[in-house]
């Protein structure tokens, strides 16, 4: 298996968080189980050949666990990641509509779902070319960041920076709000609370260490990302992946990952 990345221009980013390319390679399974790391985001994806052969589209919403989703040899699968608390900005729906689903587009975007199919199939096969389409057409939702909230933003930038080990309670009495008013700020545009997204920050950033080391050293993954011990960071992976960190590593060690900024240390 196959996953790239690539940055959105200066433009986009305050709206996209990431292009992303994955591919399952011809030294695969003809089917595999993929298991779709949370970060907090939500996700728009584009895959050709989908069901029945034809071109598809989903929009997948913030979860609290990880995605399973069956990937195919001589299947294009690309995306657009967007920036947590973006979504309503960049297409206009409220984030609490697709909260832990992943939904086809055409059911509630279908005027999008019809300009994508007619822009971008067939799926290019560069990631580069991509998102250069990707970038022309959207454009104008460059113009939408006045929609952005920008105390949640802010809130996101710091969990984001901060690797999700930045203690809550202080941080959310520093923006001159109320707490309450705040998280539900948060959660509505989000569509997790602070605390679930700085969980899932987390466990991303020790998931990066864990492929860069090899199983053994999750005792000073632990450490270093603030877990309690090394059986603390076994259940979060187990209760956010439903496997142990061995498996995990095996897992995430079969996909060939190009330019993913928590590899690269410049998420």
């Amino acid at each position: 298996m196959r996953y790239e990345e690539q940055q959105p221009s200066h433009a986009l980013a305050d709206l996209v968080d990431r292009f992303w390319a994955f591919d399952v390679t011809d030294q695969d399974p003809a089917q595999v189980d993929h298991v779709v790391m949370p970060d907090g985001a939500c996700n728009l994806t584009l895959v050709e050949p989908g069901p029945g052969g034809q071109f598809f589209s989903s929009l997948t919403g913030p979860g609290a666990v990880a995605l399973r989703v069956p990937v195919f040899k001589g299947v294009r699968y690309r995306g657009i990641r967007l920036q947590p608390g973006a979504l309503r900005a960049f297409t206009g729906l409220d984030v609490a509509l697709i909260v832990g689903k992943n939904i086809a587009l055409e059911s509630i975007l279908p005027d999008w779902h019809a300009a994508l199919r007619n822009m971008m199939s067939p799926l290019p096969q560069s990631l580069a070319e991509f998102s250069s389409c990707a970038e022309r057409m959207f454009a104008d939702r460059a113009q939408h960041t006045n929609l952005l909230d920008a105390a949640v933003q802010k809130l996101v930038a710091i969990l984001v920076t901060s690797e999700g080990e930045e203690p809550l309670g202080a941080l959310l009495e520093s923006f001159g709000l109320s707490e309450r008013q705040l998280r539900r700020r948060f959660v509505a545009e989000v569509g997790l609370t602070p605390k679930v997204f700085s969980r899932l920050r987390r466990v991303r950033r020790a998931c990066a260490d864990l492929l860069q080391n090899a199983p053994a050293g999750i005792a000073a993954i632990s450490y270093e990302h603030g877990y309690s011990d090394q059986a603390h960071l076994s259940r979060e992976m187990r209760a956010v992946f439903g496997m142990s960190p061995q498996l995990l590593h095996h897992y995430l060690r079969q996909i060939q990952h190009t330019n993913v900024a928590e590899l690269n240390g410049t998420d």
